[in-house]
Order: C-alpha cells, then structure tokens, then sequence
C-alpha cells in the first residue's frame, strides 16, 4: 500500500507543498520539448482547463498539470466576481 507524499512546487515564485496519493514518476523537461496541448484538459470542478501543454520525452508524450488552475490560484471571471460580492 502508498502512503501519501508531499510534493513541492513553485507557483509564481513561491514554494508550496501540496499532498498527494502517490507519485509515478519525477522528470525535469527542457522548456523546447514543452507544447501546446491538441486537448485541453478540463476539471470536473468549476470547467476549469488545468492541463493546456503537453511534453514530448523519450517518444512518449506526457500531460502537464497547471497547478495554478489546479489549486485555483489564477483569477477567472466567476472568481473576481464572487470576491466583489463578498465586499458589499
């Protein structure tokens, strides 16, 4: 059985620790073998697109997570506007 782990990322400069389920697997990615996604990948939560670049490594092509969409950390519309809601 995996126990859960802590993974660091950076978001905006900052160093966060987010934990999770378990992790497959661990890869630095040259910023030339970073794409644009065909398929954008949406969250079931809110239809938020957390995935919009993909990487090409050893023939396989791998998704990249947007963590900033992913813990919501990036204004939407929908977002501001509950904000402005909360200050009246």
């Amino acid at each position: 059985m995996s126990r859960p782990c802590v993974v660091v990322v950076s978001i905006s400069g900052q160093r966060i620790g987010v934990v999770v389920d378990r992790v497959k697997d661990v890869a630095e990615i040259a910023l030339e073998d970073i794409l644009d996604s065909p398929a954008r990948a949406m969250s079931s939560v809110g239809k938020r697109c957390v995935s919009s670049k993909i990487a090409k490594m050893n023939g396989k092509v791998k998704q990249i997570i947007d963590m900033d969409q992913v813990l919501d950390l990036v204004p939407t519309a929908d977002s501001e506007e509950a904000g402005h809601k909360d200050e009246k």
